[in-house]
């Protein structure tokens, strides 16, 4: 936990300073020991994305092309991503919680995704959107990532500047806890990998 707290510290200070997201991630690449590229052409299938991560090719994609309201937007989607290369690369710094998510993916439209043996496995849960997105945005990874953009992005120029856009960015991406509360999620989070693991391997 404490070489996490470094870090942040240090990205803080970075921004702070007027470094830049290149800076950032070749920082990030050499203090973690990570591998992975930096793309700003999205996969297929990801043009109207903000950003992705692929853990399979360990390459941090961010979408250039889509309409900003103002610079924290880029910079926050930068820092998601950026957590999620972290997360995969380094796992053992993380909590048990998102060691056991990291390999699953919700997404909105119920099409879930498992990461086995070195490629995606995929399958559908019914549901109505609003619950899939409840249950992506409560994906352990997933709330990590959110709350260090936000936690890194509140201390800086650019917050001070945009405030009314962080806290969107805030409202947007964090669980309303709408259908269940955070002390059901793990429980509903692991009922829902259990029936991804039978579906997938039916």
């Amino acid at each position: 936990m404490m070489k996490l707290q470094i870090y942040e510290e240090t990205v803080r200070n970075l921004l702070r300073s007027g470094a830049n997201m290149e800076t950032i991630f070749l920082y990030t690449k050499d203090y973690f020991g990570l591998s992975c590229c930096l793309s700003f052409q999205m996969p297929e299938g990801y043009e109207n994305a903000f950003g992705l991560y692929d853990p399979l090719i360990q390459t941090l994609f961010l979408n250039q092309n889509l309409p900003i309201t103002s610079s924290i937007h880029p910079l926050y989607y930068f820092l998601h991503e950026l957590r999620h290369a972290i997360q995969y690369s380094c796992p053992e710094l993380f909590s048990q919680e998102i060691r056991i998510s990291l390999p699953y993916v919700v997404q909105y439209d119920g099409a879930c995704f498992k990461m086995e043996n070195g490629r995606w496995l995929s399958t559908h849960l019914d549901g109505e959107q609003s619950w899939f997105t409840e249950l992506y945005l409560s994906l352990p990874y997933e709330l990590d990532a959110n709350q260090f953009a936000l936690t890194i992005l509140s201390n800086t120029t650019a917050a001070q500047l945009y405030p009314s856009q962080l806290e969107q960015l805030r409202n947007l991406w964090l669980p309303k806890c709408r259908y269940f509360s955070p002390a059901e999620t793990w429980g509903i989070l692991s009922q829902t990998f259990e029936t991804i693991d039978r579906q997938i391997k039916v």
